[in-house]
């Protein structure tokens, strides 16, 4: 989105600029946030919303990948991707003097632990999962047939 058109859009959805009225939610992927997010947060920051946005971090849907498991194409994700996005939403918001962010939304389960099983839709990770692993414990709904 233009920057231009995320301050018009504040002060339609929030006129009074009620503190807290507006959760401005990213996801930008890992290799977009370094050039998308300063320009929002500087178009923001020059704004009367400046002080009433909360600012939230979702490094999950901006980092999905197809990858060919068992002759087909399933979604995942890098869990250094996710974890990188959201260390440079943080150092991002504290680079410009914003308030640090709001929140950050992350995707779990506890589906397979209820089994003693592990479910595996990302790869990486301390348990350096590689995309071999999706074949084995893959739950996704998103995915199925």
């Amino acid at each position: 989105m233009d920057p231009a058109e995320l301050t018009r859009l504040l002060a339609i959805v929030d006129p009074a600029c009620s503190p807290g009225r507006v959760t401005l939610i990213t996801r930008y992927g890992a290799t977009k946030i370094a050039h998308h997010l300063p320009l929002h947060l500087a178009a923001v920051n020059q704004s009367s919303h400046r002080d009433c946005v909360i600012w939230q971090s979702d490094p999950m849907h901006g980092n999905t990948k197809g990858v060919q498991v068992g002759g087909k194409e399933v979604k995942t994700r890098m869990m250094a991707d996710v974890l990188g996005e959201l260390a440079e939403a943080v150092r991002i918001h504290k680079e410009i003097g914003l308030r640090p962010l709001g929140g950050a939304h992350l995707e779990l389960t506890a589906e397979g632990w209820r089994e003693g099983r592990t479910v595996t839709e990302c790869v990486g990770g301390s348990m350096e999962l590689g995309e071999e692993a999706l074949g084995d414990r893959f739950e996704s709904y998103c995915d199925r047939e």
